[in-house]
């Protein structure tokens, strides 16, 4: 019983003298980093554990809502609109949060809701509570019967679209816009002039299985020197009648859209400049359903070309010295036009 407990006492205090002896081990090691020593007898430090912070990953949605700014926005920029290949105005909004669409296989034939203000079935059209804006001049957007919004843009145009949902974002274009703002604006030559470049040329051909779509797109930029840069833009699509998820033909879908844009900007210095532009996108349609809304053949038949023509002039003052202005002037002209005829009666 004696030799048992000696047995005992001694195990113990082997089990303290190294536990202490360990802990003063550690307290001897100068730093918190250790030597590997690699095959060629060389060393580098790696950091201990301790040391090791984890990297911070952040989502970006480029559909969400911002929530860094006083109005419910959504922001489309110009690289989105690159990659979605979108073969109308009306396809680069469809995931848009709140965003509805009538008819969006078709430009001549596209109304928008949202939050339930906009075009309706019921209205076909014809109620304007969503706004549309092309470098900040008012398109007259959904007022014809059954005729869709005028959303018959071409989608190569733009650079950039804001959804801005609600009244809140509507007032500096003027009344009536209670459902929601869509502002957009055209390319820049100096989206794609670089590091000084005078001269950029830029040839694009698209082709899409579904409706046979075929796509050119011309753009030239140039800026001969710093105050002046221009951009010119022709494009061309057709598309044929297209197939549904379901593998049924959608009669009357087909289209053909040319389009073209002028773009000129002038600096007279830092601080003043005037910007002269002019954009057209065209639609000829024959034999096709009056009702462009729905697409249903119905018993009336016409001829229709619709023609979206913006063009303006503005002058814009932006004082380096101050951060408190920054002043423009704009004369602009909007011509929307609808052109039916030759009405036939099945």
């Amino acid at each position: 019983m004696r030799h048992t407990k000696l047995y005992l006492i001694r195990f113990f205090l082997l089990l303290l003298f190294s536990l202490s002896y360990q802990c003063v081990l550690a307290q001897d090691v100068p730093s918190q980093t250790e030597e590997v020593q690699t095959e060629e007898n060389s060393s580098e430090e790696v950091p201990a554990e301790a040391d090791i912070v984890p990297s911070e990953i952040v989502a970006d949605e480029s559909r969400g809502v911002q929530t860094d700014s006083a109005n419910p926005e959504t922001v489309v920029e110009l690289d989105e609109i690159e990659n979605r290949q979108a073969s109308t105005f009306s396809e680069l909004l469809d995931s848009v949060p709140n965003v509805n669409l009538v008819n969006g296989a078709t430009p001549q034939g596209t109304a928008i809701n949202i939050r339930g203000l906009g075009s309706v079935g019921g209205l076909y059209g014809s109620d304007g509570k969503v706004g549309v804006v092309v470098d900040g001049v008012v398109s007259g957007s959904e007022s014809i019967y059954r005729n869709s919004g005028l959303l018959s843009l071409e989608p190569e145009l733009f650079r950039e679209i804001k959804v801005n949902r609600g009244a809140s974002g509507s007032f500096e274009y003027g009344p009536g816009f209670m459902g929601a703002t869509i502002a957009s604006e055209l390319k820049e030559a100096s989206d794609f002039l670089f590091d000084g470049d005078k001269f950029a040329f830029r040839q694009k051909f698209g082709f899409e299985s579904n409706g046979f779509s075929r796509l050119t797109s011309s753009i030239l930029a140039t800026a001969p020197n710093d105050n002046i840069n221009a951009l010119f833009f022709y494009g061309y699509r057709e598309v044929d009648d297209r197939v549904n998820g379901e593998g049924e033909t959608i009669e009357y879908s087909r289209f053909k859209m040319p389009s073209y844009v002028a773009k000129i900007n002038y600096s007279f210095n830092s601080q003043n400049k005037l910007t002269y532009c002019i954009t057209q996108t065209s639609i000829p349609e024959r034999n096709v359903p009056y009702n462009a809304l729905t697409l249903s053949d119905g018993l009336s038949f016409v001829d229709r070309d619709t023609i979206d023509k913006t063009q303006y002039l503005a002058y814009n003052y932006n004082p380096i010295s101050s951060d408190l202005v920054d002043f423009e002037v704009k004369f602009s002209l909007k011509s929307e036009v609808k052109d039916i005829f030759n009405s036939t009666y099945v």
